[in-house]
């Protein structure tokens, strides 16, 4: 009698857990990338003008107009700047990096409490392992929401106590005053912006490079458009020498694509633009 080949076991998910991970000898195939896209060695540094934001505050035409200008130049060649004297509470900075390192310091099983489920853009991800399974990132998230409006007054703080427990109270009141205050820094970086610009400003891939030796940290707070918005550029930015670039769209209908239909790149607005248009038509 013939046997059938006996199949090997299934292939156990990997798992991302920093804390073991980083004892080991080799790093997992999953996380490492081609050459061609590994950063630079040896790049030349990034020339970033401090904008002083209390003096664009103050309404002073000068500091207006350099604070202005600066960005204009900055957003047109490589799409970064840096804020400085912004106003933000450096005590409420500090306490909100503080419970940063407490929540990624926590044993793996707590923070899965607030694991982010395939699909959706909120709650705690682990290098993205149900998402990929190349190319991974080295590094863990937590991402939640904040509106600014009256009916979602305490959202954050009710995020956390009812994704992680009365005990992560304290936390979720931290990060609500921080989103408040982010909100409102961010609003008045609007104001520099003005409005969407047809691609004349760059859109720059955020890459950041991990070491052995210091764990690297970012607090990023998103401001996106009302779900009902439509995005696109003012009249007064095209003209026969500035055709349209990309067609109208709402903040939901780029999320989807990201996030169940492409991952993320430098080419992301041109392949969505070619899924929108084939989707309409």
């Amino acid at each position: 009698m013939v046997m059938p080949p006996t199949l090997p076991p299934p292939r156990q998910p990997l798992v991302f857990d920093a804390s073991i991970l980083q004892h080991q000898a080799n790093i997992p195939s999953q996380f490492i990338w081609p050459d061609h896209e590994k950063p630079c060695l040896e790049s030349p540094k990034l020339a970033i003008p401090p904008i002083d934001f209390g003096s664009f505050l103050t309404g002073d035409p000068l500091a207006v107009s350099k604070a202005t200008q600066l960005i204009n130049e900055a957003c047109k060649k490589h799409g970064f700047f840096l804020v400085v004297n912004h106003g933000v509470d450096s005590t409420l900075i500090a306490k909100a990096h503080e419970y940063m390192n407490m929540f990624f310091g926590i044993q793996l099983s707590e923070k899965q409490r607030a694991q982010r489920k395939i699909g959706e853009q909120y709650g705690y991800a682990s290098s993205f392992t149900g998402r990929f399974s190349s190319k991974l990132p080295w590094k863990e998230t937590l991402s939640f929401r904040y509106c600014a409006d009256n009916q979602s007054s305490d959202i954050v703080q009710e995020y956390f106590l009812n994704v992680m427990g009365e005990n992560f109270k304290q936390f979720g009141k931290v990060y609500q005053e921080y989103c408040e205050a982010m909100n409102t820094l961010s609003l008045g970086i609007m104001e520099l912006l003005g409005a969407l610009s047809n691609g004349i400003f760059k859109s720059c891939l955020h890459r950041a490079v991990v070491n052995n030796v210091t764990v690297r940290k970012s607090l990023a707070f998103f401001l996106c458009p009302k779900l009902d918005k439509v995005v696109k550029p003012p009249n007064t930015l095209i003209d026969s020498k500035n055709p349209r670039v990309y067609p109208d769209f709402t903040w939901p209908t780029l999320s989807e694509f990201t996030q169940k239909h492409y991952r993320a790149d430098m080419k992301t607005l041109d392949v969505f633009t070619t899924w929108l248009q084939q989707k309409n038509n």
